[in-house]
């Protein structure tokens, strides 16, 4: 049985990672592109799970429609994405990564790789089984958690915490 004391370590080692990568995609997307953070998860999205509709993609993304087309003609401004009719239902607009979407998100996905080789370089199989097992796991979790209603935080101190999020 694990104790609360490795529960907190490990939600510390997790925070530190997701914070980490977000601090990636930021700069990368501010060096390479000129933009901001939400384009580059769009950028993601649509490398991980291919063409959509630009609905589908405000959804995933939680941007209203007309936030979407604003980020959507940045994304073919750049020459990062573009609209396309959909094969089978030319009433639809579909999403998709241009050639130089896919080159700029397999150089980032390449790099990303690398950090994560380097990282589990001494792991046995078993021990990267486990920890991509985790990895799976705990995405799902993550997508199930509901979003905190008002009721939720009810009563919760708006005093700030003065507690670091990362250890330094």
């Amino acid at each position: 049985m694990v104790d609360d004391w490795a529960w907190g370590e490990l939600a510390t080692a997790l925070r530190r990672m997701v914070f980490a990568s977000e601090r990636y995609r930021l700069r990368v997307a501010r060096a390479l592109m000129g933009m901001g953070a939400t384009e580059m998860i769009a950028l993601g999205l649509l490398a991980v799970d291919g063409a959509c509709t630009p609905t589908e993609l405000a959804a995933r993304l939680q941007l209203s429609t007309g936030a979407i087309t604003g980020l959507v003609d940045r994304l073919e401004a750049a020459g990062l994405a573009q609209r396309r009719r959909h094969v089978t239902d030319r009433r639809k607009v579909m999403v998709e990564l241009t050639q130089a979407g896919v080159g700029t998100t397999g150089v980032i996905q390449a790099q990303l790789s690398q950090a994560m080789r380097r990282c589990t370089a001494t792991f046995s199989g078993e021990e990267r089984a486990v920890v991509l097992r985790f990895l799976h796991d705990a995405a799902t979790e993550l997508d199930a958690i509901p979003t905190p209603t008002s009721e939720m935080t009810a009563g919760v101190s708006a005093a700030p915490d003065t507690r670091p999020l990362m250890p330094r």
